[in-house]
């Protein structure tokens, strides 16, 4: 949604109004509340992004345009099937996104607005009596699906999730990994799923954590009564990636430039321009 937004020139400074939302589309009937029934009142994007809030979200896709979200997902590697519904900007997914795809999509915003698709061989060689032959070499290609300036936009506004949003509830991912990221932590209903998909400009990873049987609420496991994008996940995320980026280079993420965007102002708001 949000790389939707950059891509339609609509800045992260928009502002919403985070309330329960009550709504009907395509004759059904919808309440979309945030966690513990959080009202926070007049809040931007970008806040609303860090403080993970679900109203403001789905006000701000209808804006953007739902199809524009399900057709930019798709240009950012998310394969499995999504539909362009209100729940689809809050994670509410017929089928489900996979591991893989979000490490993917999110690899996008790392690689300063570049897509390259996933693979698992890099190279085949044949070796005999000491010499070797290549049967195989990947060749590494992308395709533009962001400018840099959204990219470099698009990290600063997952970046805050990092620096002062949800995922800094139990912990401090620029000290436990010794290098700044970007990220976003995500749950859903009865704690069933729990993700936290993050990245520093040379390396994605995602986290996904629940019953792969089918979806059964995590209350309890390991002693833990909100198992949350905030706890398991990011738990496993931090180690791994402590590990994965040692010896990296300590590299920062590039400035974005928004100034010229538009912003809107949804919900109670009356458009300013």
């Amino acid at each position: 949604m949000l790389a939707a937004a950059l891509k339609g020139d609509i800045s992260p400074e928009s502002v919403y109004v985070s309330h329960e939302l009550n709504f009907r589309f395509l004759d059904e009937y919808y309440v979309i509340n945030n966690y513990d029934f959080v009202e926070r009142g007049e809040i931007s994007v970008r806040e609303a992004m860090a403080e993970s809030d679900n109203t403001v979200f789905v006000q701000f896709a209808a804006d953007v345009g739902l199809e524009k979200v399900v057709r930019t997902a798709r240009a950012l590697g998310i394969t499995s099937p999504i539909e362009p519904y209100p729940s689809t900007a809050i994670g509410g997914l017929g089928t489900g996104v996979s591991p893989l795809e979000m490490a993917s999509a999110y690899a996008t915003f790392a690689g300063g607005g570049i897509h390259r698709a996933p693979y698992a061989v890099e190279r085949v060689e044949r070796v005999s009596y000491g010499t070797s032959e290549s049967l195989y070499d990947h060749r590494l290609t992308g395709r533009r699906v962001m400018t840099g300036n959204q990219a470099a936009i698009a990290n600063e506004v997952l970046r805050g999730v990092v620096e002062d949003g949800t995922a800094t509830m139990f912990h401090d991912l620029d000290e436990e990994i010794g290098r700044p990221s970007a990220g976003k932590t995500g749950t859903t209903n009865n704690f069933a799923d729990a993700w936290y998909v993050g990245y520093t400009p040379r390396l994605c990873t995602s986290v996904w954590v629940g019953y792969p049987e089918g979806r059964r609420s995590m209350v309890g496991v390991h002693g833990i009564e909100e198992p949350n994008g905030e706890t398991m996940p990011m738990d496993i995320w931090s180690a791994y990636m402590a590990r994965a980026t040692e010896g990296d280079p300590d590299l920062g993420f590039p400035e974005g430039d928004s100034s010229g965007m538009r912003v809107l102002y949804g919900g109670y708001y009356e458009p300013a321009f």
